[in-house]
């Protein structure tokens, strides 16, 4: 469902109740930022451009509130996937790609990682065990891109065939203003229709 509220405010509430909850970061990479880049001077949007080891963004963008979340999650003790996106690779090769450097600096050592071969994260990979194992009931994500991986990984694509996070589930919670990419109009729809999606109107 699409909430107005902060996405921040609820997760403080859900976590203070005890859930388990997961941070999925996906494909958040170097080369992402930089083609998003290339995409906002083109159709007039506003992105984030530095990419300093360890620099704590305005929190005005993006990739700032990535950090926010980052933290605080890691704070708590939560668990976090860094997923990536690689065809070609093995599915559970547990070394880093070129992560996102202003979250990469960030990450206290105890992340789990994972690649995917496909848009969806759930597909072709061990996330689903992995998280039932922890025990995790709810899963935020954030990532790139608003309008394919991450619907993928959640399971609002509209491909009937596509099992993401809500099929195997979890609740999930995302806002748009932790999503890298054009466009995160499906979860207007899409939100109203599963109670498993929680989208916020804000950070």
């Amino acid at each position: 469902m699409y909430i107005i509220g902060s996405l921040y405010a609820a997760l403080q509430d859900i976590c203070s109740k005890q859930y388990e909850v997961a941070l999925l970061v996906i494909d958040v990479e170097d080369y992402a930022a930089e083609i998003e880049i290339e995409i906002g001077f083109e159709y007039g949007f506003e992105y984030e451009i530095s990419n300093t080891p360890g620099n704590i963004l305005a929190h005005s963008n993006t990739t700032a509130r990535q950090q926010r979340l980052l933290m605080y999650m890691q704070s708590l003790g939560c668990a976090v996937f860094s997923i990536s996106h690689r065809r070609g690779l093995p599915v559970l090769n547990e070394s880093y790609d070129v992560t996102r450097t202003a979250l990469r600096a960030l990450y206290n050592g105890h992340e789990y990682r994972l690649r995917k071969p496909t848009y969806n994260a759930f597909e072709r990979t061990n996330l689903k065990t992995r998280l039932n194992s922890l025990r995790i009931s709810h899963v935020v994500v954030m990532g790139w891109r608003a309008e394919i991986c991450v619907p993928h990984t959640i399971g609002v694509s509209g491909i009937k065939a596509d099992m993401g996070a809500i099929h195997h589930g979890f609740s999930v919670m995302t806002c748009a203003q932790i999503l890298h990419g054009n466009s995160s109009n499906w979860a207007l729809y899409n939100s109203k229709r599963s109670h498993n999606l929680k989208f916020y109107s804000k950070f």
